[in-house]
């Protein structure tokens, strides 16, 4: 569960406490809720581009970043929603000024409880540290991918053992340095 606006809301959250209510209220009394804030799992990307020599490699750098950026934004994702080496590269393929991509590598960096890093347009130092220190140490246990070129999201299962994680959501990383973009050679 997640706030409109992206942000994680506290457990003792008011409307955590009523959606929780009106599960309970209007549900199966016999099945016990649990209600959490979400997790955002940041991946970082690296890619080949050839670049069309009618464009300028620096405009459509930027523009590549920009596309990739929003594409893989909060607002733009579900939960549970994976990402593959495929789908980047069709982000990256419909940019104008890109000949061709081969996307090299994708990979998670950080798991935190810490809401939506990236809700604004720009990402302080202190909404950094803040998103930081609510880090999960190990991460999530991902389901197996059949592709090593895939991210799973993590997504709760019920267990009569222990409660789930909350949901997660796979973002791309607001710093300038998780997407490397080389040239295709």
């Amino acid at each position: 569960m997640a706030a409109a606006d992206g942000s994680a809301l506290p457990p003792d959250s008011p409307t955590i406490a009523n959606l929780l209510v009106s599960l309970q209220n209007y549900g199966n009394p016999l099945i016990p809720i649990t209600v959490q804030s979400f997790l955002e799992t940041t991946f970082g990307l690296a890619a080949d581009l050839q670049y069309d020599p009618a464009y300028s490699q620096p405009a459509v750098q930027a523009q590549v970043l920009q596309t990739l950026s929003q594409k893989y934004s909060f607002a733009q994702r579900d939960f549970g929603q994976g990402v593959s080496v495929d789908q980047v590269t069709a982000v990256i393929q419909a940019v104008d000024g890109v000949i061709a991509v081969n996307v090299k590598q994708i990979y998670t960096l950080y798991t935190s409880a810490g809401g939506d890093l990236g809700r604004s347009s720009s990402v302080s130092l202190a909404r950094f540290s803040a998103w930081r220190s609510r880090l999960i140490p190990l991460g999530l246990s991902r389901p197996p991918s059949a592709s090593p070129v895939q991210i799973n999201a993590y997504l709760p299962v019920a267990s009569s053992q222990t409660l789930p994680q909350p949901a997660e959501i796979l973002v791309l990383d607001p710093s300038p340095t998780s997407v490397v973009l080389g040239v295709m050679s």
